[in-house]
């Protein structure tokens, strides 16, 4: 008779079903006791092979598949919703660098952000396919970082759509990285849900950045209202209203 297995909660008596004993495979050390209870946080597999978990870490692996996985999507959530939070302090400055045509000036600022995946994404996948994953997402993660650090000192209009055009050149060829990377972290049974809850990630996140986003306009205002940050362009640039999301982003790369 084929083994069968089912799933079993903490409190739950393990009797087998249907003539197949079931094992557990310790997912953080928790072992079946005598009495045949388990333990939250344990995983446990009939005679089929199938894996059946329990607890909060077992509902995670069901959900992720891998913990190398989970550790990439929580930084995506984080990444994210600094993406978020910097395209509405480029949207920000834009109008701020361009008063009376504030309208052209955030459309030609988002078309830079358009415009290299249209023309350069075949080129750029070619590319990441020749080099280590691992340190295109690294390099690109830095570069960004580094380019949003200048966005507060950027006084024009040209310089906010040069930098604006190299943030989303390097997201372009981070993104192909990360995909390539998803086949070694997550079972092919599990790459449908992975592309959802990195679909989420991305997305997900913009209401959160948008309420993050008036915290620290509301925050912003209090800091250079300071003497001590009034007298100094560079802090004062560097905390602006824009400038403390940009600063902020950032930071979700490191």
């Amino acid at each position: 008779m084929k083994d069968k297995s089912k799933k079993h909660f903490p409190g739950d008596s393990l009797e087998p079903d249907g003539g197949g004993d079931v094992t557990e495979e310790s997912f953080d050390d928790d072992k079946v006791t005598d009495g045949k209870i388990v333990k939250p946080g344990s995983i446990l597999t009939g005679g089929d092979g199938r894996i059946v978990s329990t607890g909060l870490r077992g509902y995670l692996k069901q959900i992720f598949g891998t913990r190398a996985f989970l550790k990439l999507w929580l930084a995506q959530i984080v990444s994210a919703t600094g993406d978020w939070l910097g395209l509405f302090a480029t949207i920000t400055l834009a109008a701020r660098l361009s008063e009376g045509f504030e309208g052209a000036a955030i459309a030609l600022v988002l078309a830079s952000r358009v415009v290299p995946g249209f023309f350069l994404a075949t080129a750029v996948g070619v590319l990441i396919d020749r080099l280590s994953r691992k340190r295109v997402m690294i390099t690109c993660d830095l570069g960004r970082a580094v380019v949003l650090l200048v966005l507060p000192f950027v006084d024009s209009l040209i310089g906010l759509v040069v930098a604006s055009f190299v943030l989303e050149l390097l997201t372009l060829m981070w993104q192909p990285a990360k995909e390539a990377c998803m086949p070694h972290l997550v079972p092919r049974n599990k790459l449908t849900t992975a592309n959802s809850l990195n679909f989420v990630a991305a997305y997900g996140t913009f209401p959160v950045a948008a309420g993050m986003a008036s915290a620290l306009s509301l925050i912003a205002k209090d800091l250079v209202a300071k003497p001590a940050i009034t007298d100094s362009r560079f802090l004062s640039s560097l905390l602006k209203e824009e400038g403390l999301a940009f600063v902020v982003d950032a930071g979700s790369f490191m």
